[in-house]
């Protein structure tokens, strides 16, 4: 039987899923998006090579084409370490609120709830984009509009549902949620019964003033 889950526990959840998922979900389209979108290009680029003959595409389109093509992976670049950046700040960021709640395992929750989430927001930005594509560039904006604010809304509920199912998946036994019972005391043996009575004063130790030696023993009689 796993234990339930405490107040700050479930705070932290929210909380984790809430700033976490934001910062992982904006370094997730800055970094993992643009490589795939720049292997993608880079894959049509060489085949396009390969059936032109070994030509590179863009220098059919001229100088022009070739330098903006160089500003272009330049500006890829510098977004795929920001949004990998971004992306570790967010997990860290997740990770020191689990921590602080005292959730189990918090690099684990956040991994984990990081990776749905973010096959959770490919799927919403693919709707969103198929949504804006197939509108006429005269009813662009609502489209455009409406597809933000359903990124955003998915971003700001689908983190802290996602990391509070993580963090109740990953809580412990229900042993550990239990306080340790204070130690007994220690069992001290009761004095004899000729110290327990009033007025009873040790006698002193052989040397000191008022000893008295015991008297030497009987003999024993003859057999």
């Amino acid at each position: 039987m796993k234990a339930k889950l405490t107040r700050e526990q479930l705070i932290a959840a929210l909380l984790a899923g809430l700033f976490g998922h934001l910062l992982i979900a904006v370094g997730w389209w800055s970094f993992g998006m643009l490589l795939v979108a720049a292997i993608v290009v880079l894959v049509i680029g060489s085949l396009l090579s390969l059936l032109l003959g070994g030509t590179n595409p863009i220098e059919l389109l001229g100088d022009g084409a070739s330098d903006l093509g160089v500003v272009l992976v330049v500006v890829v670049i510098l977004a795929v370490l920001v949004g990998a950046g971004v992306l570790f700040a967010g997990i860290m960021v997740s990770r020191g609120i689990l921590r602080r709640g005292h959730v189990r395992r918090p690099i684990a929750v956040t991994v984990r709830a990081a990776l749905i989430a973010v096959a959770i927001d490919t799927v919403l930005f693919a709707i969103a984009a198929s949504n804006a594509a197939t509108t006429s560039d005269a009813d662009r904006v609502g489209p455009f509009i409406g597809s933000g604010v359903l990124l955003l809304v998915g971003a700001l509920v689908i983190g802290p549902l996602v990391w509070l199912w993580m963090t109740h998946a990953h809580r412990g036994p229900a042993a550990d949620s239990i306080p340790p019972s204070p130690a007994a005391p220690p069992i001290v043996a009761s004095p004899p019964a000729e110290q327990a009575m009033p007025g009873y004063r040790p006698a002193p130790p052989a040397g000191e003033p008022g000893y008295t030696p015991a008297p030497p023993a009987p003999p024993a009689p003859a057999s």
